[in-house]
C-alpha cells in the first residue's frame, strides 16, 4: 500500500480542522448570540455545502479560480496555484466542510441557558474572559464532536477532491482516490488496505462521537435534576 496518499490526506485533513477551528469559534459564538436577516443569510450560506453535490461545489471553484479570473491570476502571481495542486484541494476541503465545524458549535452555543450569560455579565467580567473560563468549557463536547466530523468528512472526501485536484500523484492523490484508482484496475488486494483503514478509522471516530454524546446526556440529567432538587429546596 503506498503511503503518500495517506500522507496527504492527513495533512489536508489536519489544516482544514485547524483553519476551520480558529476561524469558526469566534463567529459561531458571536451568531449564537445575535439575531437578524444578516445571521439567517450566514448560516444558510454555512449550511449550503451539506446539501450541495460535492461536484457542484467543484465546478464553481473551477471557474472562479479559472484562469481568465482576477483571483485565479493574482494567486498564481505569487506562485500560488489554486487549481489542480496541493493549495487548491486545501482550500476546497475548507469550504466544503464548513457546516461540519461551525454547526455543532453553534447548537452548543446555543443550548447555554441564557441565565449564564446574565449571570457572566453581572459579575463584570469581559466578554472574552467570559468565553474563555465560562462558556467554552461548556461546550467543550460540541467542540470535539465538530473536531472529529471535520477530519472524518476530510478524509473521505472524493468528489470535490477529484474536480479542482484531479489525480496528481504526490500531490493531490489522497486516500478516497487511491481507493478508486486500485479498483478500476481490479487491484482489489491493494483497495482492501485503503477501505480497510479508511473503515477502522471511522468506527473509531463513530465510537468517540457516541461517548461524547452520551456524557453530554448523562450531565444535561444530572445538572436539570441538581436545578429541580434546588427549587423543591
Amino acid at each position: 500500500m503506498e503511503t503518500t496518499p495517506i500522507l496527504i490526506t492527513l495533512q489536508i485533513a489536519l489544516l482544514t480542522t485547524g483553519i476551520l477551528f480558529v476561524v469558526a469559534l469566534p463567529l459561531c459564538y458571536w451568531l449564537s448570540l445575535s439575531r437578524g436577516w444578516l445571521v439567517l443569510a450566514i448560516e444558510l450560506v454555512i449550511t449550503l455545502p451539506l446539501l450541495l453535490p460535492p461536484t457542484v461545489l467543484g465546478f464553481y471553484l473551477l471557474v472562479f479560480f479559472g484562469e481568465g479570473t482576477l483571483i485565479g491570476a493574482l494567486l498564481r502571481s505569487i506562485n500560488i496555484q489554486p487549481l489542480f495542486s496541493w493549495w487548491g484541494i486545501l482550500f476546497a476541503s475548507v469550504l466544503y466542510n464548513i457546516p461540519f465545524m461551525m454547526l455543532p458549535i453553534i447548537s452548543g452555543f446555543r443550548a447555554i441557558p441564557q441565565g449564564i450569560h446574565e449571570a457572566a455579565r453581572m459579575c463584570g467580567k469581559s466578554p472574552t474572559l467570559v468565553l474563555w473560563r465560562v462558556l467554552l468549557p461548556m461546550v467543550r463536547s460540541n467542540i470535539l464532536v465538530a473536531i472529529v466530523m471535520t477530519m472524518m468528512h476530510t478524509i473521505g472526501e472524493f468528489g470535490v477532491i477529484m474536480m479542482v485536484g484531479g489525480n496528481i500523484p504526490g500531490e493531490t492523490r489522497v486516500i478516497s482516490i487511491a481507493l478508486y484508482d486500485e479498483v478500476q484496475a481490479l487491484n482489489y488486494e491493494q483497495a482492501h488496505w485503503y477501505a480497510g483503514l479508511l473503515l477502522v478509522v471511522s468506527m473509531i471516530a463513530l465510537v468517540f462521537v457516541f461517548r461524547l454524546q452520551q456524557d453530554r446526556f448523562s450531565r444535561s440529567l444530572v445538572y436539570k435534576r441538581s436545578s429541580t432538587l434546588s427549587q423543591e429546596s
